[in-house]
């Protein structure tokens, strides 16, 4: 009986250690499946399209100064009410790029992304003129989020 006793222990011994390297496996497969879906999601026409207007709509309204809660509060208010339609697809195109960063910043908090990975997917030009610089302002503005821990993780990482 001992020996039969041996042999179910190396067995279990070796179905642990075939779903320990099973449980890798799938880490490693659900991490190259995260980093795809964000490049992905980024290379998206939507993507491309939400871009694209928060670029065009910063230089039609000369937006340079950092953070002017004064401009982003008076154009949310006149806009709204007077052109509804271009308040719409830049609050969409604002929600879009938001969204993309919170993906980031989320599978970065799940440890699914280290900070290298997060700087691949989010570089330092991207986050300077395009989320803190009007992502952010609109956010605050549209839907008053002032202390949104993605805005605060982004401004930190090239610092």
């Amino acid at each position: 009986m001992e020996c039969a006793t041996w042999i179910m222990a190396i067995a279990t011994f070796l179905m642990v250690i075939a779903a320990f390297l099973s449980i890798e496996d799938a880490k490693k497969s659900a991490h190259g499946q995260f980093f795809f879906n964000i490049l992905e999601s980024y290379s998206s026409e939507s993507m491309y399209d939400a871009i694209n207007s928060l670029i065009e709509w910063k230089n039609e309204n000369n937006i340079e100064i950092e953070n002017d809660d004064t401009f982003f509060a008076t154009w949310f208010t006149i806009i709204k009410e007077n052109n509804p339609n271009e308040f719409k697809e830049i609050d969409k195109a604002r929600r879009r790029v938001s969204h993309h960063f919170s993906n980031i910043y989320t599978y970065h908090r799940l440890k699914f992304l280290n900070l290298e990975e997060v700087k691949k997917l989010a570089v330092k030009e991207q986050i300077d003129k395009l989320l803190i610089k009007v992502v952010k302002p609109l956010d605050e503005t549209i839907s008053g989020n002032r202390e949104e821990p993605v805005f605060k993780f982004f401004e930190d990482l090239y610092k």
